[in-house]
């Protein structure tokens, strides 16, 4: 445990600088986490457990590309990694090369391990019996977040008929950093994700005081998620209608300032989790480097607001502003989390795939006239369901770009709806493909923590 202690300690002090979240004492003893406010503390370092999406997914995706020149510039760390994943390389990876898309998270991973580990030893009073189990509550979050997440990248499509043989990943549930953890199924990965969201639900409030805390908004709403990976459309509408029916709040995109340099505020009334995706400046995804794919940029209309707000234009080519995370760390991070808008979409897909059009259009409706000009939406209408989820998964490329959900809605349009996509890139003369069920769909483990711990690695 003195090894647990020192990385808090680490982290309390960094934490401190940052935000006075926690009175560290002279008396070196004071420094332990031995209260629940001390647990608190670290769950609220947002740094270390809202910084957890690995952005290795969005860079093998497909809504932009960027040029040979630029391409040539990234030479070393976590630039040449992405450069490599950009084409979608079998070795993406120095043996010694640190990957911040695995590493980063499996730090919040421990973080969350530890609080839950810690807790068990603090004596709770009556009083208290709320804040133990919204503090409980908020690392299982965490921990399935990130677990969710680590799937999406380094895991194939999940398909019920044969996640119980893939591999999933190693399920870390243990502060001691000397145990070592082999690949459990995706079966049992996705088993745990949910087992664990389902014990955090009772113990969270309805809505959070702050979007960076687990709420039982942001389980539901995670849940939704979870379960439109898995293609189980009925539970994913049930979650994504409990979510909304805690917190709905659409943002008016009229009421934006289309001049500013980044116009959404971070944190802004549509969060109901946030988190930030990984490293976003360090390769193709940097927002002077990406350009936006044509097919994406032309499929907005005319007076869609969407098209301005998240985009600029330079030198004929269009670049992504539209992050839900405003321009303070914008360079660095893309916002990844959770908002309504997703969970409008979730929903109305969900209507669509299981023959509920007219519901699925109230949704859809319902966010796109908070999305065009005022005065020049009209309302969409069609009474056949394939037409309708075409219309509505095309919405959705476009509403929730750069979050880290292209590259897993790929690999689930492939798996469940059959679809021949195959991604192209064009660098100089030559072009790069990936074809449907390809190997290459789950990126490499770290080589060093292959060799480290024996887990076995991905097919590439």
């Amino acid at each position: 445990m003195k090894s647990i202690y020192t990385f808090i300690l680490l982290l309390l002090l960094s934490a401190c600088d940052q935000e006075e979240w926690l009175e560290i004492r002279s008396d070196k003893k004071q420094v332990v986490p031995s209260s629940l406010k001390d647990y608190q503390a670290i769950l609220d370092n947002a740094l270390d457990m809202n910084t957890a999406t690995p952005s290795l997914g969005e860079v093998s995706a497909d809504d932009y590309y960027i040029t040979q020149q630029d391409w040539e510039t990234m030479t070393s760390g976590a630039s040449l990694i992405h450069r490599k994943a950009y084409l979608w390389q079998e070795d993406i990876y120095q043996d010694d090369d640190q990957v911040p898309s695995w590493n980063m998270p499996y730090a919040t991973i421990y973080y969350a391990n530890a609080v839950l580990e810690g807790i068990k030893k603090v004596e709770v009073a009556p009083d208290e019996k709320a804040d133990f189990d919204r503090i409980r509550g908020t690392a299982l979050f965490h921990r399935s977040w990130c677990f969710f997440q680590l799937a999406q990248v380094f895991c194939q499509q999940y398909e019920a008929a044969s996640a119980a043989s893939q591999l999933g990943l190693p399920l870390r549930t243990d502060p001691d950093i000397n145990v070592t953890y082999q690949r459990s199924s995706l079966e049992d990965t996705y088993q745990k994700i949910i087992d664990d969201l389902e014990t955090a639900l009772p113990l969270l409030p309805g809505i959070a005081q702050e979007s960076t805390r687990a709420s039982k908004a942001s389980v539901q709403a995670l849940l939704a998620k979870v379960y439109l990976q898995t293609g189980r459309y009925s539970q994913a509408l049930l979650a994504a209608d409990e979510s909304l029916q805690l917190y709905h709040e659409l943002m008016d995109y009229n009421d934006l300032d289309p001049s500013a340099s980044y116009p959404f505020e971070i944190l802004n009334p549509e969060t109901v989790f946030y988190n930030r995706m990984l490293y976003v400046s360090e390769g193709p995804l940097s927002n002077d480097r990406m350009r936006i794919a044509p097919e994406l940029y032309n499929s907005y209309a005319e007076h869609d607001l969407r098209k301005s707000l998240f985009y600029r234009e330079a030198d004929g080519d269009h670049f992504f502003r539209g992050s839900y995370n405003n321009g303070n760390f914008f360079a660095m991070y893309y916002f990844s989390g959770i908002a309504t808008d997703e969970l409008y979409l979730i929903r109305s897909e969900c209507y669509a795939r299981t023959g509920k059009v007219t519901e699925a259009l109230h949704d859809l409706n319902t966010l796109l006239q908070h999305r065009y000009e005022q005065g020049h939406f009209v309302p969409i209408a069609i009474s056949d369901a394939e037409q309708a989820l075409e219309r509505i998964l095309l919405e959705r490329r476009k509403e929730l770009v750069f979050r880290g959900i292209r590259w897993p809605d790929i690999k689930r349009y492939i798996a469940y709806d059959g679809r021949d996509i195959t991604l192209q890139r064009q660098l100089g003369n030559s072009t790069y493909s990936l074809p449907p069920h390809d190997p290459r769909y789950a990126l490499p483990l770290p080589y060093n923590v292959v060799s480290i711990s024996g887990i076995e690695q991905n097919e590439r």
